[in-house]
């Protein structure tokens, strides 16, 4: 199943629900999920990474290959 938004712009949608509702941000996140057809944010998120293109990158490389990764903290370097 593909997500109308990226997971960043789905938290964010999740941060103005809980503000503006008053709910939890938990409930809120589970309402963004329910909404894109997944039972649970934790569901959705898991998903989510299983499809990431990293892990298509590094399915192509071989067990000598080098790749040098970077990007800001927080940003899925590992995995």
């Amino acid at each position: 199943m593909t997500l109308s938004a990226s997971i960043p712009v789905l938290k964010r949608r999740a941060k103005l629900l809980s503000r503006h509702a008053g709910i939890p941000l938990a409930a809120a996140l589970d309402c963004v999920a329910a909404s894109e057809g997944w039972r649970s944010w934790s569901l959705l998120s898991v998903r989510a990474a299983e499809s990431s293109l990293a892990r298509a990158f590094f399915a192509r490389l071989w067990p000598s290959d080098l790749a040098l990764l970077g990007g800001r903290p927080g940003q899925g370097k590992t995995f």
